[in-house]
């Protein structure tokens, strides 16, 4: 046979990092209760949740919040400079990588969250504060899903959180959160957030 097959090559993956705070648990449950006393105050949005409480994207502004903040972008600052690595990334300008807005997600039991992705950002990125036993997966889609579907067998990628877990993606890329089915009606608690390219403010 004069047929020679070579191996096969996957191109333009989509690049996630996952990272993870293992001191997360000492601040976690003051976060979820000052997060829990906020929404008393303010009314949920509706963007892609279905059921649930999702805040208003600006507030993480609040002065009381800011403990929280700081501890958070520790995090989240060490997990940006590992995903902007040269030999992969072409994000160039690092440090005017910034939050430009982050919102809180209550997912009680059943509430969910439709297809969607994150215009105007350059990477998204969601914290995991608390994920009961069944309380849903995050699943990432490919941008051409049906069409994708039809060659290849991944279409589709669900991942299980962890606590203290953050997680970072380009923000053009689809997901979605399945159903929380706790069965103890136990909520699960996220906060997502954009980071786009900022240049930093002039000192006045």
């Amino acid at each position: 046979m004069s047929i020679t097959i070579e191996p096969p090559e996957f191109v333009f993956p989509d690049k996630l990092l996952f990272s993870r705070d293992t001191n997360f648990h000492e601040y976690k449950d003051e976060c979820i209760e000052w997060m829990r006393q906020y929404s008393f105050k303010h009314s949920t949005w509706s963007k892609s949740n279905c059921g649930g409480y999702q805040s208003p994207d600006q507030f993480y502004l609040e002065e009381s919040f800011a403990p929280f903040l700081n501890r958070f972008c520790e995090h989240l600052r060490a997990s940006i400079d590992a995903y902007a690595n040269p030999d992969d990334c072409a994000i160039e300008e690092i440090d005017n990588i910034r939050i430009s807005n982050m919102w809180f997600n209550f997912n009680y039991q059943h509430s969910y969250n439709t297809t969607h992705v994150h215009p105007g950002s350059v990477l998204a990125g969601v914290l995991f504060l608390h994920v009961p036993e069944d309380s849903g997966e995050l699943v990432f889609e490919a941008d051409n899903q049906w069409a994708h579907a039809l060659v290849n067998s991944d279409a589709s990628k669900g991942i299980v959180p962890e606590e203290g877990g953050l997680i970072l993606f380009p923000s053009y890329l689809p997901h979605r959160v399945t159903a929380n089915e706790n069965k103890n009606n136990e909520m699960r608690v996220s906060m997502a957030f954009n980071l786009a390219d900022l240049p930093i403010p002039p000192v006045s």
